[in-house]
């Protein structure tokens, strides 16, 4: 007959030998420690462990202590032994057959406890061994706070958020150990979060802050929500429960609307561009290809996640040219944006008079996911610059088409506050005297001025706006070594923006303003170097200035740059040391800076200003940050250059000192 005994949690293989002729084998079995054999030829107890003495026999959490005893196996070799303290394992320094060396947890309860070595052989008879009581710690909750991504104190289906709990053991006499924090929610709720956490040791005069985090998920609802927090702690010194209550959000949808449509049907023969193909009188005829403009509105109360649109037609003998898709990302309430496609429509074509042509607009989240019908007519006549009013299957009417020109100028209404000590110089010069102009430049300048007014704080006296004649090099050389110096304190925030042509040295490869009065022929004596540029403005005695640069340096040609007749298209030029100055420029430095024709602006000043009315804000925290602007017009520059054929993509270079005060210092505030 064969028996087996089987103790837990032993972790050394043990050799098996032959002992009073019976058949003994010892060994691990990944669960415990075993030793068999012919249960006639083992005398019960003969390796029993025995434990004669624990020393100290008086102790303290986290000392060591020595057992000493009688501790082999069958075979006489020595067992890797486990020691229980009030029923519990713990931790092994050494072994032998004599001597169990351990090291008492920092946790134990104080009092006289009971010590039980366990090997192969078997459990031992307890041993007494008396705990002295540790210094108690003092443990209390200091704080529990809610936040969540869009800083506005409601944690939103789909955002994230988090609790932050701060646990001080300030007046405590001794540690706290293993300290757990345990959670609950009311109402239940779609917000996902792990029921514990770990906070762990506390040492006395200190404290330790956890966060729980949180997400909304796609059904949560408006109310408000409750979370319970409770607390565990090796020696019952736990703080006390807490609460702490927040607001929740559903998901507001966005709706969007056709809030108007402009077309074009006339020939522009070499303008590869323009796919329009018609009699240019304003109606939509078969045999035509048609350019359509659409305005598209957010009408609903909730902002757009990774928007697209596209045309989609529903007949053959309507096409629609090329794969046209547009982006709606981050589009706030109220916000508008245009889409531009064509089609054509075949001679043959003998369909209803209202065209089958659709937006197909999608979401991240596919249930705000639509489709509108265009609702364009057969023989209607369509003025290029007249309102159009559209009726889609929303059942809306759509107000004015945004159509051409200036949609910058609806300024919307601000909470930055006044900024007294602000100060900016911001030039636009597109009228040069001696060589082409730079177009949209001063357009982009006046309205980059009436944004620093009516949107970023800053007072009219401190900002010196210089267009065309009123920009030549000898201004430039005033507005900054003088006007400016004179007027920035220590803590004032500066911007000082230009736009207009740059122009490298053709030899030196050194950047240049091209001011009213440059040539490009002669840059390095009538330009205005970034170089100097840069050192008059780390003279400044604040660290926070802005430099903003809708124009180019590489000569590569363009609206927006200029170059020597006769020497080469491109010129290697010198990365000019910003230094701690921080410097949005409209591209790196081997483009070219496009314009926004269909917006009279800059591709870039156009972006970066729609950025501020909102656009930018795209955690709705009602703030504006430069690194949010930066976010924000990067990606849409980049993609409507594209769609020019332009490879444009603006840089941030913020030099040694990063963001630096900018980076808590909101641009604009708009609630």
């Amino acid at each position: 007959m064969v028996c087996k005994y089987f103790v837990a949690g032993i972790t050394a293989v043990l050799l098996g030998s032959l002992v009073s002729g019976c058949s003994i084998k010892t060994g691990y079995t990944g669960s415990g420690f075993f030793v068999s054999g012919d249960e006639a030829g083992l005398k019960n107890g003969d390796f029993m462990p025995e434990i004669d003495a624990v020393t100290p026999g008086r102790s303290t959490p986290g000392s060591e202590i020595k057992i000493s005893g009688k501790f082999k196996v069958p075979g006489g070799y020595p067992a890797a032994a486990a020691v229980e303290i009030d029923n519990g394992r713990i931790p092994v320094l050494s072994s032998d057959s004599s001597v169990i060396k351990v090291k008492l947890p920092l946790y134990l309860r104080a009092g006289e406890l009971k010590v039980v070595v366990v090997n192969a052989g078997g459990r031992s008879a307890p041993a007494s061994l008396y705990v002295a009581p540790v210094q108690p710690a003092s443990l209390r909750l200091a704080s529990i706070t809610f936040s969540d991504e869009k800083r506005d104190n409601k944690l939103a289906a789909e955002e994230s958020g988090k609790i932050s709990m701060s646990i001080e053991n300030k007046t405590g006499a001794g540690p706290a150990f293993g300290i757990k924090a345990y959670f609950s929610c009311y109402p239940d709720s779609d917000i996902t979060f792990p029921a514990e956490l770990v906070v762990g040791d506390i040492p006395a005069g200190e404290k330790s802050t956890v966060e729980l985090p949180l997400s909304g998920g796609a059904d949560l609802k408006n109310g408000t929500v409750t979370f319970s927090v409770n607390f565990s702690e090796k020696n019952n010194s736990e703080p006390a429960p807490s609460k702490v209550s927040f607001q929740t959000k559903k998901t507001e949808a966005p709706d969007f609307q056709v809030s108007g449509v402009q077309i074009d049907d006339c020939v522009y023969p070499g303008d590869s561009n323009k796919l329009s193909v018609g009699n240019n009188n304003g109606i939509i005829e078969p045999g035509e290809s048609i350019e359509v403009k659409v305005a598209i509105v957010n009408k609903g109360a909730g902002v757009s996640k990774k928007g697209v649109v596209s045309a989609k037609s529903g007949v053959q003998n309507v096409s629609i040219l090329q794969d046209y898709s547009a982006s709606l990302d981050s589009m706030l309430p109220g916000a508008e944006r245009m889409f531009k496609f064509a089609f054509r429509l075949e001679k043959k074509y003998v369909g209803s008079d209202r065209l089958p042509i659709e937006l197909v607009i999608s979401d991240a989240r596919p249930r705000f996911n639509k489709t509108i019908p265009l609702g364009l007519r057969l023989g209607k006549t369509y003025a290029k610059t007249q309102e159009v009013i559209v009726k889609g299957e929303t059942g809306g009417v759509a107000g004015p088409a945004a159509g051409t020109g200036d949609d910058l100028t609806e300024i919307p209404k601000y909470a930055t506050g006044d900024r007294p000590n602000a100060c900016a110089v911001v030039i636009g010069i597109e009228n040069y005297r001696d060589i082409v102009k730079s177009d949209y430049a001063a357009a982009d300048a006046k309205s980059f001025k009436d944004y620093l007014v009516k949107g970023m704080g800053f007072r009219e006296e401190n900002i010196k706006l210089a267009l065309d004649e009123r920009a030549s090099r000898n201004d430039l050389v005033k507005y900054f070594d003088v006007w400016l110096k004179n007027r920035v304190e220590k803590d004032s925030p500066v911007i000082v923006y230009y736009s207009g042509h740059g122009s490298p040295d053709p030899v030196s490869g050194e950047t240049y303003l091209v001011p009213y009065d440059g040539d490009q022929n002669s840059i390095k004596y009538s330009g205005y170097s970034l170089k100097e540029l840069y050192s008059t403005l780390k003279e400044l005695p604040t660290r926070k200035v802005l430099v903003v640069l809708d124009s180019c340096f590489s000569g590569a040609g363009g609206p927006r740059t200029v170059l020597a007749k006769g020497t080469r298209p491109l010129v290697r030029l010198v990365e000019e040391d910003s230094g701690n100055l921080v410097v949005l420029a409209a591209t790196d430095k081997s483009q070219i800076a496009g314009g926004y024709e269909e917006k009279q602006h800059g591709i870039f000043t156009y972006f970066f200003l729609k950025g501020l009315q909102g656009g930018a804000d795209t955690k709705n925290s009602g703030r504006i940050y430069l690194g949010d602007l930066y976010d924000y017009l990067k990606p849409q520059v980049s993609r409507y250059a594209r769609t020019r054929n332009i490879e444009q993509d603006p840089v941030l270079k913020t030099g040694a000192a990063r963001l630096g005060e900018w980076a808590d210092f909101p641009l604009a505030i708009t609630r």
